[in-house]
């Protein structure tokens, strides 16, 4: 059985994916008329009240980073986007790795090594970006942001997230 830690704020589910996962587990369980998946709740403060060996953490960047501590002792480096899909097929845009002294300009930057460190958009005029490893993309102006949901190999959800939500994304494109 899958057991999930689910972040509270204020004892408050706050997230929309919270819900999704919620409603998810419900018709599963349902469906398949046994209890394969349950849900716990806890906020940043209470999560180490419980045996965290078995549970899937569903909040914050800081909630999961918070139980990534206590569990593993660490905290691993961004994944910003998968190798395999650093592709200009995928991405339509150029992007790669680069350090405060080799940021093509103009660019968007953020950090390769730390969550919600320094993020920016960096021309030849601008301040320069703080010694570290940095993911560079092209400058593209964003109409519609999306969310897909993948298990096992497979595409189970799409979700509108940011944007021009009549913008629908290429399914076709995403399934590769």
């Amino acid at each position: 059985m899958k057991h999930f830690l689910i972040q509270t704020v204020g004892d408050r589910v706050k997230h929309d994916f919270s819900f999704a996962l919620l409603e998810a587990i419900e018709y599963q369980n349902w469906y398949f008329q046994e209890t394969l998946y349950e849900a716990s709740f806890a906020d940043i403060e209470s999560m180490s009240f419980f045996d965290l060996r078995n549970l899937v953490p569903v909040g914050s960047l800081e909630f999961v980073g918070e139980y990534l501590r206590s569990f593993y002792q660490n905290m691993p480096s961004p994944l910003n986007i998968p190798e395999q899909l650093q592709t200009f097929e995928f991405l339509r845009r150029n992007v790669g790795f680069c350090n405060e002294k080799t940021i093509p300009f103009p660019s968007f930057v953020k950090s390769a090594t730390k969550y919600k460190a320094f993020t920016n958009i960096v021309e030849k005029t601008s301040k320069p970006a703080p010694p570290d490893k940095y993911f560079w993309s092209e400058i593209v102006d964003f109409q519609s942001e999306w969310r897909a949901f993948v298990w096992n190999n497979r595409l189970v959800g799409l979700q509108y997230y940011l944007g021009d939500f009549t913008l629908f994304p290429d399914v076709i494109q995403i399934k590769k």
